[in-house]
């Protein structure tokens, strides 16, 4: 008979399991990890990288940010003005205030 194997476990590993041997994908998701946490390296992308990629963005979409921003206000002062006539018409006829004096009188024919 052949030796006895040693079958306890690892935290890591099963019983009666032999650990995998990494795939290729899996060595460089680490050499990835590894190269991507140095602070330089972080460094140099965000500076040669993200920073150029999101100036380019923000100068493309800051003209319809801004116009975006002018018809929301437009729309708000609008909104206001509208809901201001409405209440004032709500309260009814003011003392000492003729709207009829405001519209022109066309002369009825008899």
């Amino acid at each position: 008979m052949g030796p006895a194997t040693n079958q306890t476990s690892t935290p890591s590993q099963k019983p009666g399991l032999l650990k995998a041997k990494p795939s290729m994908w899996e060595g460089l998701m680490e050499k990835a990890i590894v190269l991507l946490s140095d602070t330089q390296t972080k460094q140099r992308i965000q500076h040669y990288l993200i920073d150029p990629l999101l100036n380019h963005v923000m100068e493309r979409v800051f003209p319809y940010i801004v116009l975006t921003c002018v018809l929301f206000t437009l729309l708000l002062i609008v909104a206001m003005l509208t809901f201001a006539m409405v209440f004032i018409q709500m309260r009814g006829p003011q003392p000492g205030f003729i709207a009829s004096a405001l519209i022109p009188q066309v002369p009825t024919p008899v």
